[in-house]
């Protein structure tokens, strides 16, 4: 695996379905505050200058956040530009249903896709983690400080000094604008509860 110019990367972290205390669920409003929070913080990255994301894969907010990616480099030519790594935590790491068919998208429009380990092993979402956020200068999370991964490995950014916008905690208006309504329903498949 090879590095980039951390400081142009962003990383995405965030909890599973089964975390986030509402549904994943197209038309539910917390839904649509999450991913209109989520758009607003990936744009106002873009717009400053960050141009290679990194998305560890994981089903919920960063497979979320990979699919806005996706959309907006398909959809908007300001993000043409802007490539996306996929980083598997092992080969044949996957998903089913809707997170799955989610996951194959993402896998077919990276401009990237990197395996961290060839097969799983006890700690190996966790070094993957590690490692993603070495790559980093910014990370966009949804983390409701829970003890978990998502918890460890934003407390691992804020240590290795990258910057953290926590959209779980963002009222920011001041991020761009909202996400626009086809990104919403591209995303409105619903996840299995």
């Amino acid at each position: 695996m090879h590095s980039r110019n951390y400081y142009s990367s962003v990383c995405f972290c965030g909890h599973r379905p089964a975390d986030i205390p509402f549904s994943l669920q197209y038309g539910l409003p917390q839904y649509a505050d999450l991913v209109s929070k989520t758009w607003r913080a990936i744009n106002q990255a873009v717009k400053e200058g960050h141009v290679h994301f990194i998305c560890n894969m994981d089903k919920g907010f960063s497979l979320l956040c990979a699919g806005l990616l996706v959309n907006a480099k398909n959809c908007n030519r300001d993000f043409r530009h802007v490539s996306l790594t996929a980083l598997l935590p092992f080969v044949d790491a996957s998903y089913d249903g809707y997170w799955g068919r989610l996951h194959r998208k993402v896998l077919e429009n990276s401009s990237e896709v990197l395996h961290f380990s060839s097969e799983p092993y006890a700690y190996v979402f966790q070094d993957r983690n590690r490692y993603m956020v070495d790559q980093c200068g910014l990370m966009i999370c949804f983390d409701l400080n829970r003890p978990g991964l998502t918890f460890r490995t934003v407390r691992q950014a804020v240590r290795h000094g990258l910057k953290v916008w926590n959209v779980a905690d963002s009222d920011d208006e001041n991020l761009a604008y909202g996400a626009p309504d086809h990104f919403l329903e591209e995303l409105s498949m619903l996840p299995l509860a």
